[in-house]
């Protein structure tokens, strides 16, 4: 129910222009689907009309959703409701001859008296990273202020979608250093950017005999999501590799004395009955 806007919106860079999805290489650039409400404008049906005429045909009743006086739009023109003239269950009466086309089975809109071009809100959900231009048209000629270039950034780290792969993660050499990738994504499978906030991994490795405690693999931060993992298998055998993302704890600390001097001494940080070794502070 909108004035025949044509909305495009189609990925010119990145991975929106790549047409790529997750790992996945596309043929073609990603184009997003949308919709368009009317807030301003009240759909009341279809009519037909004739250039130059001054009455509106209509397929349906407008006598109990229009009044004398409202503001119509027909194909993108606005009219107004004349305050004489035939208007009757088939007929709406215009107080000016209609200057458009011809045209039948048009759409009708009922127009605000506070905003008589109509306001629409568009809406539209990319799942791509990268660049996308939106343009809008009507009719054959483009809106102004379009086309607008947007760009997709990725949600925040989905563990279910991020992967890790490398050659670490297949076979190794006891006392040598072993090393993979992990790929932080979002859910919809895109690569983190180097420009947002970096995540905490740890990432332990379990031998399958002999001690049972782990080795702790070392992470650093790459770009575009990408984390480094180098670590030295000590027993020949299976090992469990375990990636776990790390969630940051800030834990504030208030304390009062009862006068200047002094302020020093030890703390402990407990949870679950461990508690850290007593860590010194010194104001």
């Amino acid at each position: 129910s909108d004035p025949n806007f044509n909305i495009t919106i189609i990925g010119i860079g990145g991975w929106a222009l790549e047409g790529r999805v997750n790992d996945l290489a596309g043929l073609s650039p990603i184009e997003v689907s949308s919709s368009i409400s009317s807030v301003d404008w009240e759909f009341l049906g279809v009519a037909s009309v004739i250039h130059g005429s001054s009455l509106l045909q209509t397929t349906t009743n407008f006598m109990s959703i229009l009044n004398r006086g409202d503001i119509v739009v027909v194909d993108g023109l606005s009219c107004t409701v004349s305050r004489s003239g035939p208007f009757t269950a088939s007929s709406v009466p215009l107080d000016e001859p209609y200057l458009g086309p011809t045209l039948s089975g048009v759409n009708i809109f009922k127009a605000s008296t506070s905003c008589q071009t109509g306001k629409h809100i568009v809406t539209y959900t990319p799942y791509v990273q990268g660049a996308y231009e939106i343009n809008i048209k009507l009719g054959d000629e483009t809106i102004s202020g379009f086309p607008k270039v947007i760009d997709v950034i990725p949600d925040k780290t989905d563990t279910d979608s991020t992967t890790a792969h490398g050659p670490g993660l297949n076979e190794g050499i006891a006392g040598r250093k072993a090393s993979f990738t992990i790929q932080a994504k979002d859910s919809y499978g895109n690569n983190r950017m180097s420009s947002q906030a970096t995540d905490f991994y740890v990432v332990s490795i379990y031998p399958e005999y002999g001690n049972a405690s782990p080795n702790y693999g070392e992470v650093s931060v790459g770009s575009d999501g990408a984390y480094s993992v180098n670590f030295v298998p000590e027993e020949t055998g299976y090992h469990t590799v375990a990636v776990v993302q790390a969630i940051p704890e800030i834990q504030t600390l208030t304390s009062q004395y009862q006068n200047m001097g002094g302020r020093s001494g030890f703390f402990s940080l407990a949870l679950d009955g461990v508690s850290t070794d007593r860590i010194p502070w010194n104001a």
